[in-house]
């Protein structure tokens, strides 16, 4: 987005920490190569269609209509409501479907179950099972401009580099009006808390909405829900977390550390590498025989969807400073 300015983002950070070898190769140079699978495909789609249906579906009757022709008027009314939010929903997920094939070919019992029909199945519960208890408790949030706060993309100034990213959904309560940050996660086996519970993901989008001044500094936490979805036992949980605005300085001092620590790297043309992450999703690393640092310089960089996306198109644009603001 900005010219000589590095990009960072979670994801490349994880990178980062498993092996700056390969950070510096993938990241810093554009040595890496991506393809849409089953499993990018299906989680592409199922997103797109929670995200849909939160944004068209109707408010929960009041309680008070339970007491009045609820059945003769309310009832029908607002299960007609929810059916067209569920059909945008299908709709969202079969566009947002990336590959050509609707089914796998061939393979693994993981891909089996990550079809398109798997993830429009996999909407649909969501819209069945989940929405209804939630959205009794939660509304979707909207920007001061009136954007539904859906695929929020943002972009944190710091010197040489950026920390960017993007917000799966912001949800309101309805009763209190405090914000909660709700990402969208499948996979091929149940979750757990422990995949989640200390994730600085959801921490940092917090700390955006909060410098950025959509989260009250009264709020009293950071509130967290994953949505996450298992491909396999087509089942789906709820996981929620709170965090204390206090845990945001952990947070940015991590992200100057991290800083601070590629500075050094690129001070001393040491990149290390980490042996231990030459197997990558149960496959050899697509650098795996050809990470020397002799062969490190060969390919010029290229850009990412990061750094080819316009300043324009990012919804919360921050600085350092911002977020320095917040510890004081």
């Amino acid at each position: 987005a900005e010219a000589g300015v590095i990009a960072l983002s979670y994801s490349r950070l994880n990178t980062l920490y498993s092996c700056p070898r390969k950070f510096q190769l993938s990241e810093l140079m554009g040595r890496k190569s991506f393809s849409p699978t089953m499993h990018t495909a299906f989680g592409h789609a199922y997103g797109a269609g929670v995200q849909t249906f939160l944004q068209y579906a109707p408010s929960p009757p009041a309680a008070e209509a339970f007491m009045h022709d609820f059945d003769d008027e309310v009832m029908p009314a607002y299960q007609a409501a929810m059916e067209r939010a569920e059909q945008r929903a299908v709709v969202a997920a079969v566009a947002a479907w990336d590959m050509y094939q609707l089914d796998p070919e061939a393979a693994t019992a993981s891909m089996a179950k990550k079809s398109i029909w798997e993830a429009i199945h996999a909407v649909r519960t969501f819209c069945a099972q989940e929405a209804p208890a939630l959205l009794e408790e939660w509304e979707l949030a909207y920007l001061p401009s009136g954007k539904p706060m859906i695929e929020l993309m943002f972009y944190i100034k710091a010197g040489r580099y950026s920390y960017q990213g993007h917000i799966d959904i912001v949800l309101r309560s309805r009763a209190t009006g405090e914000l909660c940050v709700f990402e969208i996660k499948t996979g091929s086996k149940p979750a757990s808390q422990a995949d989640w519970a200390n994730s600085s993901q959801t921490l940092g989008y917090n700390v955006v909405l909060q410098a950025f001044g959509l989260t009250e500094l009264t709020q009293p936490a950071y509130y967290v829900k994953y949505l996450c979805y298992d491909a396999s036992g087509r089942t789906m949980q709820i996981m929620e977390f709170t965090k204390s605005p206090a845990e945001r300085v952990e947070w940015i001092a991590s992200i100057l550390m991290d800083m601070a620590q590629m500075d050094m790297y690129a001070e001393h043309g040491i990149w290390p590498k980490r042996g231990g992450s030459c197997m990558d999703w149960f496959r050899p690393c697509e650098h795996f025989m050809t990470c020397d640092l002799s062969t490190a310089s060969i390919a010029p960089p290229e850009h990412g969807s990061y750094e080819s996306m316009s300043l324009d198109e990012v919804d919360l644009v921050l600085t350092l400073e911002q977020l320095l603001a917040l510890q004081e």
